[in-house]
């Protein structure tokens, strides 16, 4: 009988530990690249208080704040060369860790970055799932908020703007394969007739973060730096018709 036993434990063992293993693989995240990591030992300030986001603040005034969701599975650290790009451009950027690094988990996050930040104009977004809980988080708050910005992303249904009168940019990448061309569709049917819509020419999924190739993803013909100047100037542009 005792070796019945064993053999069951053994048995349960097993499964157990096959599971943890699947559930590992499956929400093991996509890792900062070089250039993220560079920006984050350079540039970044983390902020304890806000579940340890990540912020890069300007040496001047700022032109606005920017909160950051990051796409499902990816690390925050990987939005790193970004944020710096911006604080560079003149703009206080947070970029908010997630639960599990899914957006979905903590779309809530954003409340203390606006129990912190300073006169100048906020706006919310993210890439891919972390835009859409952005815009999520956007329409609840939307009288705290003057816009929302949407990487590789679109709104659904619970995070409809199109009675807010938020301001809204979306950036878009050429040869991005990850995400549903209908539902980006689709979700603009969430959107004010103004939104504003530009597309990175070359660019695909992983070109809003440095974290390497994603499954499924088309090629990029443009490195995630060169991407970042575009996305960059963009949004400068967007964020001055803020003020």
């Amino acid at each position: 009988m005792a070796v019945i036993w064993e053999n069951k434990w053994k048995i349960l063992l097993g499964i157990i530990l096959a599971v943890i293993a699947i559930v590992w693989f499956i929400l093991r995240p996509y890792p900062a690249g070089d250039a993220a990591k560079a920006a984050l030992e350079e540039s970044a300030v983390m902020e304890a208080s806000v579940h340890d986001a990540i912020r890069f603040i300007p040496d001047e005034e700022p032109l606005a704040h920017l909160i950051y969701y990051p796409g499902g599975l990816v690390e925050e650290e990987a939005y790193s060369y970004f944020g710096e790009a911006m604080a560079e451009a003149g703009v206080d950027v947070w970029i908010i860790p997630m639960p599990l690094n899914l957006a979905v988990l903590g779309s809530s996050r954003a409340e203390g970055v606006l129990e912190s930040v300073g006169e100048a104009p906020v706006v919310i977004g993210g890439h891919s799932l972390g835009g859409a809980m952005a815009s999520r988080f956007a329409q609840e708050h939307a009288e705290r908020l003057a816009g929302v910005f949407f990487h590789g992303a679109y709104p659904d249904e619970g995070g409809r703007l199109d009675e807010t009168d938020l301001s809204v940019l979306l950036i878009t990448a050429q040869n991005d394969e990850v995400m549903s061309q209908d539902s980006y569709r689709e979700g603009l049917g969430y959107l004010s007739a103004g939104a504003l819509e530009e597309e990175i020419i070359a660019g695909n999924h992983a070109s809003f973060g440095d974290y390497g190739p994603q499954r499924g993803d088309g090629e990029a013909g443009v490195t995630h730096e060169d991407a970042v100047v575009e996305i960059v100037d963009i949004t400068i542009e967007w964020l001055t018709t803020l003020r």
